[in-house]
């Protein structure tokens, strides 16, 4: 690989930053905690990001330079609202922040509420309303005072709302209401009055359109235009009263929704409110889980304020980047509350990468030496899952949306500063954590607990190989079990068979629900589960879609009135937008002019004067002055227009029909050759809609190249990489597929989570993927075994962790924290999936062998380096004095010769105590290859053949007695490299697995290089008390017949045994 070599350039930089922090650490542990407290202050200080701007906020849901939010903002600023336009377009006036609303909907079957008791029970409601008074600067106001008023200083309100408030105390009400009851529209002393936006769920008559029945009622109010801050703190104090009011009615029979121009805003925000009382219980999860797993039984070895420090590692981290980003006024979202609980969940398991790195150091080093291992062995994992964390949401900042933008800043902000912390501010506290196991204190108090004495003091030679005796511990021996048993399920081919079959039905499960996929953000999903806006606006489309309001058409063009062809255009225009299915006829100035000109036995198609003349006399007349802010003319002539607009009234206009409505009225606008729009403000989620899937993949394909090119970096072959990215699709398909099983639809929320989860996935596959490609061994067992050993349990450990994590927002009823859990669940399981059984599997069927550039490297480390076989025990016998451990056995020793071809050391010795009985040669042996007295009793002696004896019994009383002759004369090993020379040369030639897969051939060309590195596999295995390596010995030894005549000898040389190394005169 290119840059094959650059996981040794970041190996070598951190090993030399983990030692000088190891030398120096108290300045990386003041330093990073100073900073934290000054950007801590930084968010203090600019707190003001956090208040929501409800006038502003709603622009960081919807793409930036979308084409429907530039016309929305072009109709503001054209046509400005001071006073009641008849009743038409509450979505236009909507645009202005001053409506109020509340749905009367019966909740029995076939209810009503235009019966008297329902008519009653609305007179009593608006009634309540309107009697509220609120108080500002000792100035009381009340609803007449608000409400948006019409020239004659009368309240705009719709007339059933009208009769209603006067009707409050009228005997018998809904007489009095029938002649209004009629549906859509009634007229009344010539205006026309449209009862669709308040009458929903209706039935009429078929001969007259009066109604039957009305399943809900929408009561609306309008308050005044705010000029100055004190309109405006009036009307929100009004705007409070009112929600305060509506929330504490109840009347029999029926259900109360309301809302508010600014509800939408504030249940948004309260979705981050709602998440600050569960940081407690994640902060307790977290503890509990990287407390426990630093721990591994020991008092001295065990690290559990290493747990507690990872998290003020992570915590400092998410403190210092909120700062730099406050102090630098960028934008703030309230998803951005969701930010610590993923950083968290994600980076504390760099935690355990590194105290397994340490764990996995000599114990003879120094402590600076310990850490730069430490930190230079597990950087290249952190890096890996800190670039490709990082890097998957800086991609996330292509999207179009600000509110996706911003939240992928604060995170990959977050990600960065974590790495930093974890590098310098958890490394110094590793070094100082690694001192007090040094000076043998205990892991909780502090306390030594062991007095020193010559022998057994800290960083004598008893100490030394202590630490290599008991560095057995139980989570290596069950990493050990763990990595041995997963290596040998997968690589059976009975397993690969069911692995296949498990993929194939994962990847039939994904494509079908791929297929079903809904694409699209109900604006519910942004607000609580429970949200009472949530509730009101699935009523406004379950009873008041069928008549719904205007669609605005915007004609940005200079036209001439009184001419018939600029006439015929425009009303072409009008008729070919209300004629679909979607759309009926609602307002148009022209028309009613026309009309009105008709009636007048005119008509506006004259000369210009004239024609002048009809104009005005149809903007003075009251029924049609509200035209006069629909047309925009050039200077005082009013036959000539610059822009105007019309309204198309909606039908059908639920939720499904968003998008359909939006492309017909589109098309045939485009059609009529005029410039300008048409708008409505779902036309706003129509581009979110359309924007999504491109951006989704847009950014999955940015973050899938940008993974690879990040594994380029660290993986040995370019096979490697191929898989990986293949692994990455398979899994980001695999959360989209099961998301939408899960009725997750792909919105702006799935399209963040689904963006963070690529690189999530990375951690999983390319950990296990770079280990086995850089992994030695003569068959993909061992190489599997390798790999699991260094990314199994911390694998699992990540994962449980991250579940763990997000797991404390299950219970927060919130779609957008449902989705955000559901994706770090799914990316978890799936990925791990990925990175500890599918992978291995393809794999160890694809590459069995390693690389040449391994096997290049395997050959220069055995020239240039002593191999890492039991290094604190070759160090001590490179110095021509054995450790005082070795010499005195507690048995004694015999050496004899084995099977050429046993997978096992011929000359490795065993305790003599194998001469005794059957039943207790296997008891006998256990306790001789365990670690504690498998190192204690290997010494060798010389091996005379004997004549063979009918029994063995026979010959082993003869070796008792040879070795009680002659045990004085046992020296210990010259050098344990012995152990290695005396391995079978026929190791890799036995008939394995990986034998059939490589060929007899290949096998033979690899065994030259493979096979020191098997025999130092082996050899550590058996040390290490593996139990696949410890059985295949002890099979072997109890198996053997004693053939020849045994017999000891030795050279007796005092000169070069201390006097502590001779055996005791007991053991004479």
């Amino acid at each position: 690989m290119p840059f094959f070599r650059f996981q040794y350039i970041v190996r070598a930089f951190f090993c030399d930053l983990g030692r000088f922090i190891a030398s120096f650490p108290i300045p990386f542990v003041l330093l990073p905690v100073a900073l934290s407290i000054a950007c801590s202050v930084g968010i203090y200080l600019n707190r003001d990001l956090m208040e929501t701007d409800y006038e502003n906020s709603l622009t960081d849901f919807f793409p930036e330079n979308s084409e429907s939010w530039q016309n929305m903002h072009a109709l503001r600023k054209l046509f400005i609202v001071d006073k009641f336009n008849a009743f038409s377009g509450i979505s236009f006036l909507f645009l202005k922040k001053n409506l109020v609303y509340v749905i009367m909907a019966s909740n029995r079957k076939n209810g009503s509420v235009i019966s008297e008791h329902g008519l009653r029970c609305a007179s009593d409601l608006i009634s309540r309303i309107k009697e509220m008074k609120v108080s500002y600067q000792s100035a009381e106001y009340t609803w007449k005072d608000i409400c948006f008023s019409t020239e004659e200083g009368i309240c705009a309100e719709h007339p059933l709302t009208q009769t209603l408030t006067v009707l409050k105390n009228t005997h018998h009400i809904a007489p009095s209401m029938q002649p209004l009851l009629y549906y859509p529209t009634i007229s009344i002393d010539g205006f026309l009055v449209d009862n669709t936006p308040v009458l929903g769920g209706v039935t009429t008559r078929q001969t007259d359109s009066s109604l039957i029945r009305a399943a809900a009622m929408r009561i609306l109010f309008f308050l005044r235009e705010a000029h100055s801050d004190e309109d405006a703190v009036v009307n929100d104090l009004w705007r409070k009263a009112f929600l305060k009011t509506v929330e504490n009615v109840c009347y029999p029979g029926y259900s109360l929704y309301w809302s508010s121009w600014l509800s939408l805003m504030e249940e948004i925000q309260r979705n981050s409110e709602a998440l600050w009382p569960y940081f407690p219980y994640l902060g307790l999860i977290l503890l509990l889980m990287t407390v426990g797993g630093c721990c591994d039984g020991n008092a001295i070895t065990s690290k559990p304020w290493l747990g507690i420090y990872g998290l003020l590692s992570a915590t400092f981290a998410i403190l210092t980047s909120t700062g730099i980003l406050f102090y630098c006024r960028y934008s703030y979202v309230p998803m951005v509350m969701m930010m610590p609980f993923l950083v968290l969940s994600v980076s504390v398991d760099n935690v355990f990468l590194m105290l397994s790195s340490w764990r996995a150091s000599k114990p003879s080093n120094t402590v600076e030496d310990r850490t730069a291992e430490s930190v230079g062995n597990s950087a290249v994992s952190i890096l890996i899952t800190s670039l490709t964390d990082g890097l998957s949401f800086l991609v996330g900042n292509l999207t179009p949306f600000p509110a996706v933008q911003v939240f992928c800043t604060h995170c990959a902000l977050a990600l960065l500063c974590t790495f930093t912390y974890q590098m310098s501010f958890f490394t110094a506290l590793l070094a100082l954590d690694g001192r007090r196991e040094v000076s043998r204190r205990h892991c909780l108090t502090f306390t030594k607990t062991i007095k020193e004495t010559k022998d057994s003091s800290c960083g004598s030679k008893n100490h030394i190989i202590n630490n290599v005796n008991n560095g057995w511990r139980s989570f290596d021996k069950y990493n050990e079990i763990f990595s041995s048993s997963l290596a040998a399920v997968v690589c059976s081919p009975f397993s690969k068979v069911v692995i296949v079959i498990m993929y194939m039905a994962y990847v039939a499960f994904f494509c079908y629900s791929l297929a079903t996929v809904a694409i699209g953000l109900n604006v519910e999903h942004l607000l609580p589960r429970r949200s009472y806006v949530a509730m009101t606006l699935k009523m406004n489309d379950r009873y008041f879609s069928s008549y719904a309001d205007f669609a605005t058409v915007f004609v940005n063009q200079t036209f001439s009135i009184n001419s018939r062809v600029d006439q015929e255009r425009l009303l072409n225009l009008y008729y070919s937008l209300t004629s679909t299915d979607f759309s009926a006829p609602g307002e148009f100035w022209l028309t009613e002019a026309m009309a009105f000109a008709q009636r007048l036995n005119d008509s506006l198609v004259q000369e210009p004067r004239r024609a002048e003349m009809v104009l005005n006399k149809f903007f003075a007349d009251n029924r049609y002055q509200h035209y006069l802010s629909d047309i925009g003319f050039e200077g005082d002539s009013l036959l000539t227009a610059k822009y105007m607009k019309m309204s198309v009234r909606l039908r059908n206009a639920g939720r499904c029909n968003y998008t359909r409505i939006a492309e017909i009225l589109t098309r045939r606008f485009k059609e009529s050759s005029l410039s300008g729009f048409v708008f409505h403000p779902s036309f706003l989620l129509v581009d979110q809609d359309s924007l999504v899937l491109q951006t989704l993949i847009q950014d999955v394909f940015a973050a899938m190249a940008t993974m690879v090119l990040v594994v380029m970096l660290f993986m040995s072959s370019y096979w490697s990489v191929v898989w990986v990215g293949i692994a990455i699709v398979s899994i980001c398909l695999g959360v989209i597929g099961i998301l939408s099983f899960w009725h997750v639809h792909i919105d702006m929320i799935s399209m963040i989570t689904i963006t963070m989860s690529i690189g999530l996935s990375v951690d999983y596959i390319a950990h296990a993927t770079y280990h086995y490609s850089s992994a030695y061994g003569i068959t993909p067992y061992d190489r599997l075994v390798v790999t699991y050993r260094h990314v199994g349990i911390p694998t699992v450990q990540s994962g449980l962790l991250a579940i763990a994590g997000v797991s404390a927002l299950v219970f927060l009823e919130s779609h957008m924290v449902e989705t955000f859990v559901k994706t770090v669940f799914l990316v978890v399981v799936i990925g791990m999936a990925h990175g500890l059984i599918f992978m291995p599997a393809l794999l160890s069927t694809i590459m069995p062998n390693a690389s040449g550039e391994v096997r290049r490297r395997s050959i220069e480390t055995r020239k240039n380096h002593k191999p890492e076989i039991l290094p604190a025990i070759m160090d001590r016998w490179q110095s021509e004095e054995a450790p005082t451990e070795l010499s005195s056995p507690k048995v004694s020793t015999y050496r004899r010769q084995l099977k050429s071809s046993s997978f096992v050391p011929r000359n490795l010795a065993v305790s003599r105590d194998l001469c005794q009985k059957d039943e207790e040669k296997l008891a006998t042996y256990n306790s001789v290859v365990r670690p504690e007295n498998g190192i204690k009793d290997m010494y060798l002696a010389s091996m005379v053949p004997r004549q063979e004896t009918n029994a063995s019994t026979s010959a082993l009383e003869k070796i008792n007695g040879d070795l009680n002759r002659n045990l004085s004369n046992l020296k210990p090993m010259t050098c344990p490299m012995d152990l290695l020379r005396n391995l079978s040369s026929t190791v890799g030639k036995q008939k394995t697995a990986g034998e059939d897969i490589m060929g007899k051939a290949e096998l033979k060309a690899n065994q030259v290089d493979n096979d020191l590195e098997a025999q130092q596999e082996f050899v550590r295995m058996i040390l290490k008390g593996d139990t696949q390596s410890r059985a295949a010995l002890s099979s072997t030894l109890l198996e053997q017949k004693f053939k020849g005549k045994l017999s000891l000898s030795m050279k007796n040389e005092p000169n070069k045994v201390s006097k502590n190394n001779l055996p005791t005169s007991k053991a004479k």
